[in-house]
């Protein structure tokens, strides 16, 4: 006999059950996930504000990151900023004593010149610091050491510098960015001298002559320097130097050139192999912090300065500091002046060298960055913690709704089962007499 269901009747039982199915699915999926869906659509309504609040969470996380290795990199700087403070103060007190006592007694001479050297060569490596290799004083030059003095000994530094006819440049400007024109640079004051006119001697080991007598006394032998000029663009090596003429190294050649009052000429002096392109790093959205300081900054350019006025000139000399006394009083002007500010008494080498810059400004501005960025991420973590929540909110489901409605489809779908399992067995022959 023929069966009470037909194809069709059997077909949508199945199609109840399979939904039945899918929804016990779901249920216990919800169960073991506890989130409502476990795609985006599943959430309808709530969709966008749960996309906008994650993706506000994610941005909070990757400014708190980017704080969190700003931090530690300030606090790798604070450290390199309280050895420099600590050597700048150690040689002050030393130059202080040298005062006080004979300036011109030798053995004080040269205790005083191996201490300039000393605090030389560790302000050196402070501002030489790096983190993973990116160096912290350079500006954005990072993978380059900011300070090289090219020196290993006072004996070469004295070479160099024999404070006599090569004199340790005085002024900030000779002394970081050293350029040359026909009427302002080297030799002593940068905004009123120059070579006046520069004329040309042609040839291989070619020869450069001021007009201005001494005007190239400050570019010692082994120094180069870049020229600007109409038929000499290019960079030159000293290999002789009266002070007026400089000839330049035998396997480098002068172009021919008429007289110039316009070439400019940029000896390679400077201490400094960094740049002074402004860095800042942002905190949030909204704002920023400059992160400008670096070894050429004044409070550090100041402090070398110094140290390197003393240094110069063997003793006994035309240019031994103890036949240039003059020097110590303005080296501890410059000392104070790196330190702090203002500082009393008249500034040696002009007002250039006046509220500049110093290390108590800078440690001020340091502390005050850190601060911000420590208040900044505590306030992030707050906020974090507020969308997380309010995230688990939206997408967590009730347990107890969960476990209940996963049993209710549980026991739907057993029902099915059992109702399409009796309906199967049933024929039109059961309820015939």
């Amino acid at each position: 006999m023929a069966r009470i269901g037909d194809y069709s009747s059997t077909t949508n039982i199945i199609r109840y059950m399979q939904d039945i199915q899918t929804r016990v699915h779901d249920a216990q999926v919800s169960v073991t996930s506890e989130k409502k869906a476990q795609t985006y659509m599943g959430y309808s309504g709530e969709t966008q504000r749960l996309i906008n609040l994650e993706n506000t969470v994610s941005l909070t996380e990757r400014y708190k990151t980017s704080n969190e290795n700003m931090l530690m990199r300030m606090s790798i700087t604070e450290i390199a900023y309280g050895g420099a403070e600590s050597t700048i103060r150690e040689f002050r007190q030393q130059l202080d004593g040298f005062i006080q006592g004979s300036m011109t007694d030798e053995n004080a001479v040269n205790d005083i010149q191996d201490w300039a050297f000393r605090a030389l060569k560790d302000m050196e490596s402070y501002l030489n610091t790096d983190i993973d290799g990116q160096y912290i004083f350079a500006g954005t030059r990072k993978d380059t050491p900011p300070v090289d003095f090219g020196l290993t000994t006072l004996a070469d530094f004295q070479t160099k510098w024999d404070g006599g006819t090569i004199q340790y440049p005085t002024r900030a400007s000779n002394h970081t960015s050293p350029r040359l024109t026909g009427t302002t640079g080297f030799p002593t004051d940068p905004t009123a001298q120059g070579y006046g006119t520069m004329t040309f001697t042609a040839g291989a080991g070619g020869q450069i002559t001021a007009s201005n007598a001494g005007a190239f006394a400050n570019i010692p032998v082994g120094a180069t320097f870049t020229l600007d000029s109409t038929s000499n663009d290019g960079t030159f090596t000293v290999a002789a130097n009266n002070g007026t003429t400089i000839t330049v190294a035998a396997g480098e050649t002068i172009a021919a050139e008429a007289a110039s009052t316009t070439a400019i000429m940029a000896p390679n002096t400077s201490y400094y192999d960094g740049d002074t392109n402004n860095t800042t790093h942002r905190v949030d959205e909204n704002r920023t912090i400059d992160l400008s300081a670096t070894a050429i900054s004044p409070a550090f350019e100041k402090a070398i300065r110094a140290m390197s006025i003393i240094a110069q000139g063997d003793f006994g000399t035309a240019g031994g500091l103890d036949q240039n006394t003059g020097r110590a009083e303005e080296a501890y002007w410059l000392l104070s002046s790196s330190l702090d500010e203002p500082v009393t008494g008249t500034p040696p080498y002009g007002t250039a060298d006046v509220n500049t810059g110093n290390l108590s400004s800078l440690g001020l501005d340091l502390g005050f960055n850190m601060i911000l960025l420590k208040d900044t991420n505590e306030r992030f973590e707050r906020v974090s913690t507020y969308l997380t929540n309010h995230i688990s909110d939206i997408e967590n489901v009730n347990m107890a709704e969960a476990v209940a409605r996963l049993m209710d489809e549980s026991r739907a779908l057993e029902a099915a089962y059992q109702a399409f399992a009796k309906i199967q067995t049933l024929s039109l022959g059961d309820y015939l007499a």
